[in-house]
């Protein structure tokens, strides 16, 4: 199989320019100059999720909750 390199030219151009300007103006996408967002979480509320991340806690609530409703295990 031959490919030939594509290099994009005006219109391709303006059709992607076009495309995120419209995504951007319906909101599915956010202007490039937008900042990150950062969740502000309280210290011992961070330690506390990672202490039930880290000692299995989380994972077994999870496990649970998947036996306990199957359809929420795929989810």
């Amino acid at each position: 199989m031959v490919t030939q390199p594509v290099s994009p030219g005006g219109d391709l151009e303006t059709v992607v320019a076009r495309a995120r300007q419209l995504a951007i103006e319906s909101g599915e996408l956010l202007p490039a100059d937008t900042p990150s967002y950062r969740a502000q979480v309280a210290e011992d509320v961070r330690e506390f999720v990672l202490s039930i991340v880290r000692d299995g806690t989380y994972a077994a609530a999870i496990a649970e909750l998947g036996r306990q409703d199957p359809d929420l295990a795929n989810q």
